[in-house]
């Protein structure tokens, strides 16, 4: 999945924009079935960039927030960044999927995505009770609860055991609606779902077509066969019987041999004897028979085989595409598929070639079967026996490319792209074999040229390189624009080597300034890294497109080394005149420039962080998101905390979203996460000066107090600046001033005393209220503490 964090301003429910599409997806009628979160959750976690040190602490930090919407907040983040299970826990998210807002509730959901094991049971029973609620609240009650469903997608199958067994019970007695969040839920929940399935049967009688199409989507996600759960002797055959009626419906009929050949060898009694006569039937597309092979192969293989030597060509086709299907199901039948290499019917030897590559990808076994179809009459055979053994091993590779270069300029279309793909995986032996290789290329038709010569790039060495920078060198001068640009892109990327770097520099560094910007953009497309500084800068602000998205492209390939080009970026996203398309690939470029480029950058994202567009905004909080508050810095640490300043007196504005700030704070806590002090500024300040203390001052244990007043101390210098965030410390001195009651530590004492100075200047200097009221509390502390 290309990820997406939480947006600055996104809104509350951004993230619900994929699942509600799934859901759209999901009520038309016919909609093919996709893999479902359950299934895939696991895969999500592993390959999700884990959260640094740092990105952990801010995330604690902020899951202690005092407002609960921050909290969701932060839940939710870690939801879609599939941290949840290494940043929060249970006990973090059990209060806030009961929390009074809604809203809170919808937000945390994503909190539970990716936990796993780590699910209680007490979860599921929450969230049973949004999805069958029915409470008129203020948003949509359809809201909450279709989002409850839709959450499930992501939770692992560990949740099936705890909700399908309190809301399937409900359809007896259900309306409609009611009965389609219910067929949602199993079908959010996929295979997990196959204990279950027999409870979904009576539906089935249902006049509602949709109704019953849902169901039928529903069983086939569960695949019973492959599921095989503990009870599948009594589900397989319950289902199969209550889908036989079905195959003459002149609506659902058509689906049912597929879904039968899904429920595994418990219901192969019941479902052989239907399917089997299908299998003589031309009219019947086979494959459906694929299902059933792969959770019963010992069973459908005996029925199979034969028919591998049936006397009509569409019957030997119809099997062998079957076990094409079959994946590693099909293995057994592999002896009995090899002598159909030499099948009179071009389909059915192309069919072989599949069916015998698909178990033979990485080995020779079936090479020397195979290799004399590449002078098979038909192309299609051709073309699958190229496919098959350019992927057969480097052992016979040098052979199958000596047996392409014959073929290098055929008139069949398919031919030509099975011999130009062929030369990927071929890659190394043709470089072996350049000597050999080139000669033939230089009669072959540009078009073949081209893809063939880019296959083998980088090319390693200069006597490797030379022959094909021969070939390619006079289309730079070509008419056709198009094989002009061509040719420029695969040898702006033929290699390193030193003559070929000659060759770069001398004949192609030159062309991006040529007056031809496609030419230019071609070249920048193709060059690597280390021949791009000091180019790219002109081609920054060119007035096409294409170059200078070419350009950002060198930038991003170049990461950290592009750093030095920071500066030079940033006017393209602070110009309002810039287009909306380029802001999201320079953000993205910025990402990869690194901590060098952080002084540059920092600075002027923090400025734009408050700023109304909230596109902006989420892209900001993307980059910064990477390092956060790099070097703990009180200077940068306060011009975060302004922004949110800024942010809140926008709240309620247009183009101002309800929870832009409770947002942002996740977002301060995440950045902070290197320096417990500056995690305190966070959860004391960026919010309105009247807003209440985080606890109550007089609650405050000592320790705490001098926490919270060393860290005022440090931020107070820096927070000159912005007055709304000193009016706001100066407020919070006031607070933890009046909370000093008796006498304290000599260190909370010297602090008092030092923030007295601080505050003394500032009123003097700028005569400000709220610094001469924390002024005259400080002061009255230090009374006490004398006394």
């Amino acid at each position: 999945m290309s990820f997406h964090t939480t947006a600055l301003g996104a809104g509350v429910h951004s993230w619900a924009w994929t699942w509600f599409a799934a859901l759209i997806f999901a009520l038309v009628p016919g909609a093919t079935g996709t893999l479902h979160g359950t299934e895939m959750v696991e895969k999500y976690v592993a390959e999700a960039t884990p959260p640094t040190d740092w990105q952990q602490a801010g995330i604690r930090a902020a899951m202690q927030d005092p407002s609960p919407q921050v909290r969701a907040e932060a839940a939710y983040y870690c939801g879609a960044r599939y941290w949840s299970r290494r940043c929060l826990k249970m006990a973090d998210l059990m209060p806030l999927l009961q929390d009074p807002d809604p809203e809170v509730r919808i937000t945390a959901m994503m909190g539970l995505r990716g936990m796993g094991p780590l699910l209680t049971p007490e979860a599921g029973r929450l969230l049973t009770a949004m999805i069958v609620q029915q409470e008129n609240l203020d948003l949509s009650w359809t809201d909450l609860s279709w989002k409850a469903i839709l959450a499930l997608d992501g939770l692992g199958p560990q949740v099936a055991p705890m909700v399908l067994p309190h809301v399937l019970p409900l359809l007896d007695k259900a309306d409609a609606e009611m009965k389609r969040r219910i067929i949602h839920c199993v079908l959010e929940t996929g295979r997990a779902a196959a204990p279950y399935a027999t409870a979904l049967l009576p539906l089935l009688n249902e006049t509602d077509l949709e109704m019953r199409e849902l169901v039928l989507r529903a069983l086939q996600d569960m695949d019973i066969g492959q599921a095989r759960p503990p009870n599948a002797a009594e589900v397989a055959p319950a289902v199969a019987r209550a889908l036989l009626p079905l195959l003459k419906d002149p609506d659902l009929g058509y689906s049912i041999p597929s879904l039968l050949g899904t429920l595994g060898p418990e219901a192969a009694s019941i479902t052989l004897p239907i399917l089997l006569p299908m299998l003589d039937d031309p009219a019947e597309d086979s494959t459906f028979f694929a299902q059933l092979g792969k959770a019963a192969p010992e069973v459908v293989l005996f029925h199979l085989l034969p028919r591998l030597r049936h006397t009509e060509a569409h019957m030997r086709r119809g099997i062998l595409l079957t076990l094409s299907c079959m994946g590693p199901a099909a293995a057994p039948c592999l002896p009995d598929v090899r002598p159909l290499l030499r099948d009179p019917d071009s389909i059915v030897r192309d069919l072989a070639i599949s069916v015998l590559a698909e178990h033979s990808e990485g080995s020779a076994t079936y090479f020397k079967d195979i290799f004399p179809l590449l002078q098979d009459a038909d192309t299609r055979v051709q073309c699958a026996a190229i496919d098959a053994l350019s992927k057969m091993g480097s052992d016979h590779a040098p052979a199958v490319v000596r047996a392409l270069l014959p073929l290098l300029n055929p008139a069949d279309g398919d031919l030509r792209r099975s011999v130009r793909s062929a030369f990927v995986p071929l890659r190394q032996a043709a470089l072996t074999l350049s000597s050999e290789l080139a000669p033939a290329l230089e009669k072959a038709n540009p078009w073949m040229q081209l893809p063939i010569i880019e296959a083998l790039c980088p090319i390693p060495t200069d006597a490797q390189a030379a022959p094909f920078i021969r070939i390619l060198r006079p289309y730079l001068q070509e008419k056709e624009a198009d094989l002009r640009h061509a040719a420029a892109r695969v040898l702006a990327g033929i290699g390193t080597s030193p003559q070929t770097a000659v060759f770069i520099r001398e004949e192609l560094l030159p062309l991006l300034q040529d007056q031809d910007l496609e030419m230019r953009a071609a070249v920048l497309r193709g060059l690597p890294a280390s021949f791009l500084a000091g180019h790219i800068q002109p081609l920054l602000h060119s007035i096409d497109s294409n170059v200078w998205h070419e350009a950002l492209c060198a930038l991003m390939r170049m990461e950290e080394k592009a750093a030095p080009y920071a500066a030079e970026l940033l006017p393209l996203v602070q110009d309002p005149r810039s287009p909306r398309s380029l802001y999201e690939p320079v953000y993205e470029v910025f990402k990869t420039m690194g901590a060098a480029a952080a002084p540059v950058l920092h600075p002027a994202m923090l400025q734009r962080l408050s700023q109304p567009d909230r596109e902006d905004r989420y892209l900001i909080g993307e980059c910064l998101d990477e390092l956060g508050n790099l070097h703990s810095s009180p200077a940068w640490q306060c011009a975060a905390l302004a922004a949110a300043h800024s942010m809140a007196a926008a709240k309620g504005t247009p183009g101002s979203d309800a929870h832009d700030l409770e947002q942002l704070r996740v977002h301060l806590y995440l950045w902070s996460g290197r320096d417990p002090e500056l995690l305190l500024s966070v959860r004391w300040l960026g919010k309105p000066a009247t807003a209440p203390m985080p606890a109550n001052g007089a609650a405050l244990s000592a320790a705490e107090q001098q926490a919270v007043l060393h860290m005022l101390h440090t931020l107070w210098p820096h927070s000159a600046p912005y007055p709304a965030l000193r009016q706001e410390m100066a407020a919070r001195i006031a607070d933890v001033a009046q909370s000093i009651t008796t006498a304290t530590e000599e260190k909370t004492a010297a602090l008092l005393k030092s923030i007295d100075e601080q505050l003394k200047a500032d009123t003097v200097k700028k005569n400000q209220p709220a610094s001469a009221k924390a002024r005259a509390a400080v002061e009255g502390a230090l009374v006490r503490v004398r006394e």
